[in-house]
């Protein structure tokens, strides 16, 4: 069982882990992909961690403080950089009628 210690120095919140990469959790060995990152106020910042798919069920995925997650295997997913939703602004004609 291991838990990591982050360096005070250190201005990632996330260890270098990133969207894609390859994870597992320390004390429970939970393992998969990072495919979400939450950072908090207090300074709790989360990692959700999506495993394979198997035996035909689609797997629950879980969010783990970033201090109990180890970096597995770099870009196990490719992540593109593309245009969203996010950045385009609301038409006029959206919201209540």
């Amino acid at each position: 069982m291991k838990i990591f210690k982050r360096d005070a120095k250190a201005n990632d919140p996330y260890e270098g882990i990133e969207c894609g990469d390859k994870v597992r959790d320390t004390i429970t060995g939970y393992e998969g992909v990072c495919i979400g990152r939450i950072e908090y106020i207090s300074g709790c910042n989360q990692i959700l961690v999506q495993p394979k798919a198997g035996d035909g069920k689609e797997p629950q995925s879980h969010w783990f403080d970033v201090e109990r997650v180890e970096l597995v295997d770099k870009a196990q997913v490719a992540v593109k950089s593309r245009r969203t939703g996010g950045e385009v602004p609301p038409s006029p004609r959206q919201g209540p009628r």
